[in-house]
């Protein structure tokens, strides 16, 4: 695989992200990520992973519902999930 289609793979596994994200929370919140979601479709394939701290700072800052039953519970398990699964896929470092 090129490094540009890995490239595009995480941009495209960001806005899926994004998405699950925006479907977590509550109708009257969602237009919170908007400015986020603009964010990444203007972003260049190879500048993905810079949204991870953009996206911690929304969530950390606006959704502070996290604890079990909160109504942010499912968005912190996602954006933990997904923020894994990024990770391991991209920047996982064997070579130990």
């Amino acid at each position: 695989m090129s490094k540009w289609q890995c490239y595009s793979e995480q941009k495209a596994h960001m806005g899926i992200t994004l998405s699950m994200l925006s479907e977590s929370l509550p109708a009257c919140e969602r237009d919170i990520l908007t400015s986020t979601r603009d964010s990444w479709a203007h972003l260049a394939p190879e500048a993905t992973r810079t949204l991870w701290k953009k996206i911690f700072q929304v969530m950390s800052t606006n959704f502070t519902d996290v604890e079990e039953g909160g109504v942010h519970e499912a968005a912190l398990e996602i954006y933990n999930t997904r923020y894994k699964e990024f990770k391991d896929k991209w920047y996982n470092d064997n070579s130990d």
